[in-house]
Protein backbone atom coordinates (compact mmCIF):
# COMPACT_ATOMS: atom_id res chain seq x y z
CA UNK A 1 0.00 0.00 0.00
CA UNK A 2 1.03 3.59 -0.93
CA UNK A 3 -0.27 6.73 1.21
CA UNK A 4 -0.52 9.89 -0.72
CA UNK A 5 -2.51 11.58 1.49
CA UNK A 6 -2.18 11.69 5.15
CA UNK A 7 -3.22 13.97 8.28
CA UNK A 8 -3.98 13.47 12.28
CA UNK A 9 -7.76 13.13 11.14
CA UNK A 10 -6.88 10.04 8.76
CA UNK A 11 -4.10 8.52 11.00
CA UNK A 12 -6.14 6.53 13.26
CA UNK A 13 -8.39 5.35 10.70
CA UNK A 14 -5.22 4.31 8.60
CA UNK A 15 -3.61 2.34 12.07
CA UNK A 16 -6.99 0.77 12.60
CA UNK A 17 -7.51 -0.59 8.66
CA UNK A 18 -3.42 -1.64 8.57
CA UNK A 19 -3.90 -3.97 12.51
CA UNK A 20 -6.88 -5.45 11.04
CA UNK A 21 -4.73 -7.24 8.76
CA UNK A 22 -1.29 -7.81 10.13
CA UNK A 23 -0.40 -8.68 6.14
CA UNK A 24 -0.70 -5.07 5.68
CA UNK A 25 2.08 -2.86 5.41
CA UNK A 26 2.80 0.43 3.69
CA UNK A 27 5.80 0.74 1.67
CA UNK A 28 5.50 4.42 0.76
CA UNK A 29 4.17 7.58 2.28
CA UNK A 30 3.93 10.80 0.77
CA UNK A 31 3.87 13.98 2.67
CA UNK A 32 3.34 17.36 -0.25
CA UNK A 33 2.83 20.57 1.18
CA UNK A 34 1.76 20.29 4.35
CA UNK A 35 0.85 22.83 6.74
CA UNK A 36 4.13 24.01 7.87
CA UNK A 37 2.75 25.31 11.82
CA UNK A 38 4.95 28.36 12.22
CA UNK A 39 4.17 28.90 15.72
CA UNK A 40 6.09 27.23 18.66
CA UNK A 41 2.67 25.72 20.40
CA UNK A 42 1.55 23.81 17.03
CA UNK A 43 4.76 22.38 16.01
CA UNK A 44 3.16 19.32 17.40
CA UNK A 45 0.83 19.28 14.39
CA UNK A 46 3.44 18.80 11.73
CA UNK A 47 3.16 15.38 9.72
CA UNK A 48 6.89 15.29 9.97
CA UNK A 49 6.90 15.81 13.84
CA UNK A 50 8.84 13.33 15.84
CA UNK A 51 5.53 12.12 17.72
CA UNK A 52 3.80 11.77 13.86
CA UNK A 53 6.50 9.67 12.66
CA UNK A 54 6.65 7.25 15.49
CA UNK A 55 2.93 6.81 14.60
CA UNK A 56 4.04 6.24 10.94
CA UNK A 57 6.55 3.14 11.98
CA UNK A 58 3.29 1.47 13.49
CA UNK A 59 2.26 0.63 10.04
CA UNK A 60 5.60 1.37 7.36
CA UNK A 61 6.95 -1.88 5.84
CA UNK A 62 10.65 -2.56 7.12
CA UNK A 63 11.90 -1.34 3.69
CA UNK A 64 9.53 1.56 3.96
CA UNK A 65 10.13 4.76 2.65
CA UNK A 66 8.71 8.55 3.32
CA UNK A 67 8.89 10.82 0.48
CA UNK A 68 8.62 14.43 1.58
CA UNK A 69 8.44 17.96 -0.24
CA UNK A 70 8.02 21.51 0.93
CA UNK A 71 8.25 25.22 -0.19
CA UNK A 72 8.69 26.34 3.56
CA UNK A 73 12.56 26.41 4.70
CA UNK A 74 12.01 26.57 8.80
CA UNK A 75 9.78 23.28 8.37
CA UNK A 76 12.69 21.33 6.00
CA UNK A 77 14.99 21.99 8.08
CA UNK A 78 13.06 20.73 11.43
CA UNK A 79 12.03 17.99 9.62
CA UNK A 80 15.57 17.08 9.47
CA UNK A 81 16.11 16.97 12.70
CA UNK A 82 12.53 14.96 13.64
CA UNK A 83 13.41 12.42 11.06
CA UNK A 84 16.69 12.12 12.93
CA UNK A 85 15.32 12.06 16.11
CA UNK A 86 12.74 9.36 15.65
CA UNK A 87 15.40 6.96 13.88
CA UNK A 88 14.96 7.57 10.01
CA UNK A 89 18.21 8.02 7.59
CA UNK A 90 18.08 10.57 4.67
CA UNK A 91 18.99 8.58 2.16
CA UNK A 92 18.56 11.69 -0.56
CA UNK A 93 17.58 15.05 -0.16
CA UNK A 94 17.63 18.43 -1.85
CA UNK A 95 16.75 22.19 -1.31
CA UNK A 96 16.04 22.45 -5.24
CA UNK A 97 13.89 19.31 -6.35
CA UNK A 98 14.01 21.14 -9.70
CA UNK A 99 17.77 21.34 -10.54
CA UNK A 100 18.25 18.06 -8.57
CA UNK A 101 15.50 15.73 -8.89
CA UNK A 102 16.02 13.15 -6.51
CA UNK A 103 12.40 11.01 -7.16
CA UNK A 104 12.26 8.36 -9.60
CA UNK A 105 9.07 9.98 -10.92
CA UNK A 106 8.24 13.15 -9.55
CA UNK A 107 4.60 14.11 -10.02
CA UNK A 108 4.38 17.82 -9.77
CA UNK A 109 1.07 18.84 -7.07
CA UNK A 110 -1.14 22.06 -7.77
CA UNK A 111 1.03 23.16 -5.16
CA UNK A 112 4.70 22.58 -6.19
CA UNK A 113 3.64 24.06 -9.45
CA UNK A 114 2.71 27.30 -8.40
CA UNK A 115 5.34 27.66 -5.81
CA UNK A 116 8.07 27.01 -8.39
CA UNK A 117 6.28 29.76 -10.97
CA UNK A 118 6.90 32.32 -8.11
CA UNK A 119 10.29 31.46 -7.94
CA UNK A 120 10.37 29.59 -4.42
CA UNK A 121 12.82 26.52 -4.18
CA UNK A 122 11.24 23.30 -3.27
CA UNK A 123 13.09 21.04 -0.75
CA UNK A 124 12.68 16.72 -0.60
CA UNK A 125 13.86 14.25 0.80
CA UNK A 126 13.70 10.28 1.02
CA UNK A 127 13.84 8.79 4.45
CA UNK A 128 13.90 5.02 5.67
CA UNK A 129 14.07 3.43 8.97
CA UNK A 130 17.79 2.99 10.32
CA UNK A 131 17.77 0.14 11.55
CA UNK A 132 16.92 -1.78 8.13
CA UNK A 133 18.50 0.12 5.57
CA UNK A 134 22.16 -0.06 7.63
CA UNK A 135 21.76 -4.25 7.55
CA UNK A 136 20.34 -4.20 3.97
CA UNK A 137 22.85 -1.46 2.47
Amino acid sequence: AIITALGTVMLPRVSNMLSNNQEDEVKRIYINFCNPWPKGQHRKKRLTHTRQLEKYKTFLADEGEIYFKTDDDGLFESSLIYFEESGFEIIKKTYDLHEEPIFEKNIETEHEKMFSEQGIRIKALIAKLKEWHQINN
